[in-house]
């Protein structure tokens, strides 16, 4: 039974390790190109996203029709979780939340006085 006890720890935390692991994203599971969908106040917006990932920075653009191109500031990817702000030359800057689940993203965004969602998955090129 004394042997049992002794070995609790090292299986603890070797379930705490693997558990940490499971957490942390590669940095290639996020950099790329991103076709990204924007729901906000009724309406459905296409754009692009592309991040690029170095420890737990975050850098990119994004871009749709209405906001034009915009570059990433503020950029963090920290256990699964990004937050990132957009700043744009005609349009004011967008606040960004989102998580990586399963290849896609997921969040939502603040402009204009209002909160929208955001969901993205990576580009395949034809």
């Amino acid at each position: 039974m004394k042997f049992m006890y002794r070995r609790v720890p090292v299986i603890v935390a070797l379930l705490i390790s693997a558990t940490i692991s499971l957490n942390a994203v590669p940095p290639d599971a996020v950099s790329g190109d991103w076709d990204a969908t924007f729901h906000i106040v009724g309406y459905t917006i296409k754009g692009a996203m592309t991040f690029k990932v170095e420890g737990e920075n975050l850098t990119g653009t994004v871009e749709t029709q209405h906001t034009g191109r915009g570059t990433l500031t503020n950029g963090h990817l920290k256990d699964g979780k990004l937050t990132f702000t957009a700043n744009f030359e005609k349009h004011e800057s967008i606040s960004f939340t989102g998580t990586i689940v399963d290849g896609k993203l997921t969040g939502e965004f603040q402009t204009e006085g209002n909160t929208g969602q955001w969901t993205a998955e990576m580009h395949k090129a034809a």
